[in-house]
């Protein structure tokens, strides 16, 4: 991990960045650029202006640094704090608001319904988007990374995935 471990301060509006005691644990945030959901939690930190530290990660296996510290567990993003490893962002973002509950990510009370909407996004919308996505630069996708995801996949086809991508346009634009 050593030289991948990057520091990070993100601000917020009027300046606002909480600054962590001596007693709370650095927050090591493992992700790759490109994850959207790992884009989700890097916002998180800078609306509640937390300094955080970078481990990239590859977006295909074998990832060394992380799988033996999420006891298998593959898929990015995970938030490491102290001893404790949060996986997936949802329970990131449990996680950050309740360690850090100000600002809030949930004003005036919206908790289960921002919930509801982050389920949606990240199941039913992304599922949908993925095939259309794929569709369109599938050409360009390296072969490792469809490997990894026919892997992660079950042996699904993900070929016919991305050959899907017209239909699920049609599914997204409904």
């Amino acid at each position: 991990i050593e030289g991948h471990l990057q520091a990070h301060r993100r601000g917020v509006a009027g300046g606002r960045a909480s600054v962590p005691s001596a007693a709370m644990p650095d927050l090591i945030f493992h992700h790759y650029d490109a994850s959207p959901f790992s884009e989700k939690i890097r916002l998180v930190f800078g609306h509640k202006g937390l300094a955080w530290r970078s481990v990239l990660q590859p977006n295909v296996m074998p990832k060394p640094h992380l799988v033996p510290l999420t006891g298998g567990y593959r898929k990015i993003p995970v938030l490491q704090v102290g001893a404790d490893v949060y996986c997936d962002s949802q329970a990131i973002a449990r996680a950050l608001e309740r360690l850090h509950p100000a600002p809030t990510i949930f004003p005036h009370g919206s908790e289960g319904a921002s919930f509801m909407i982050h389920f949606w996004a990240d199941r039913l919308l992304f599922l949908a988007a993925v095939p259309v996505l794929f569709g369109k630069i599938g050409p360009a996708v390296p072969e490792a990374f469809i490997e990894d995801r026919k892997k992660l996949m079950g042996g699904g086809d993900f070929r016919a995935m991305m050959a899907a991508g017209p239909r699920f346009a049609d599914q997204l634009r409904a």
